[in-house]
């Protein structure tokens, strides 16, 4: 065997660490879950006359009290925030995958 074909002169792929293998599986659960969130919650718009109500006691208000909860309710919200962070963990990962050092060849 020749200094080429030995085995030590081989590099061996580098593992990754198990703290990134469960932060790249934790973007995913929360990826994979805030889309369900978002896509199984669509807002609940209701729409009709409104012009005129001339006995009634009570304003209208189309979109409800609070307007952001009808146009995105409660369980998208946790979705989007569920989803945004899924992606920053997935960056966080790429970028600490693309950014770190080399060992130096001997």
């Amino acid at each position: 065997m020749g200094p080429i074909d030995s085995p030590t002169s081989r590099s061996q792929p580098r593992r990754l660490p198990r703290w990134l293998v469960v932060l790249m599986s934790l973007g995913v659960v929360l990826v994979l879950g805030g889309a369900l969130l978002v896509v199984f919650n669509p807002p609940t718009l209701t729409f009709g006359w409104f012009a005129y109500a001339p006995l009634s006691e009570e304003t209208y208000a189309p979109l409800g009290e609070d307007p952001w909860s009808s146009l995105l309710p409660p369980a998208a919200i946790a979705g989007w925030v569920s989803l945004l962070i899924g992606l920053l963990l997935w960056a966080f990962s790429a970028g600490w995958l693309v950014g770190r050092r080399r060992r130096p060849a001997d």
